[in-house]
C-alpha cells in the first residue's frame, strides 16, 4: 500500500524533497555570513539589519543570485528584492557612515 499525498507523490518523495529543501535553506543561512565579517562595525551594522534583509543581502553578494532567483526562491517580486537590497544597503551606509537621511552628521554619544 503507497501512501500518496495530494500531488501524487509518495510520502517518501515528499520526505526527500523536503529534507532537501530544508538543507538548501540552511546554505543560505544569513549567519554564516555574519560570522564570516571580520570589521567589528559591519558585524554591528548587518546583525542590525531585520532577517529578510539579511537574506537578500547574502544571496545577492555571497550567491551571486540574481533578483530574479532570489524572487523565485523567496515566492516575492524581483521589484520586492531590489527594494530590500537597497533599504539593506541604505541602512548599512548610514549605521556605518553615521549620516542621517539629510546628510547631516550625528553627533556622538
Amino acid at each position: 500500500m503507497e501512501m500518496y499525498e495530494e500531488n501524487s507523490r509518495t510520502f517518501g518523495e515528499g520526505f526527500v524533497a523536503q529534507y532537501i529543501q530544508d538543507q538548501e535553506q540552511s546554505r543560505f543561512d544569513p549567519q554564516m555570513l555574519l560570522d564570516a565579517i571580520g570589521n567589528e562595525s559591519i558585524y554591528k551594522a548587518f546583525s542590525e539589519l531585520t532577517s529578510y534583509q539579511k537574506m537578500i543581502l547574502t544571496l545577492t553578494y555571497s550567491f551571486c543570485y540574481l533578483d530574479t532567483e532570489i524572487a523565485d526562491r523567496l515566492s516575492i517580486t524581483p521589484q520586492a528584492v531590489s527594494k530590500a537590497r537597497k533599504s539593506a544597503l541604505a541602512n548599512l551606509k548610514k549605521k556605518l557612515i553615521g549620516f542621517d537621511g539629510n546628510c547631516q552628521r550625528k553627533e556622538a554619544n
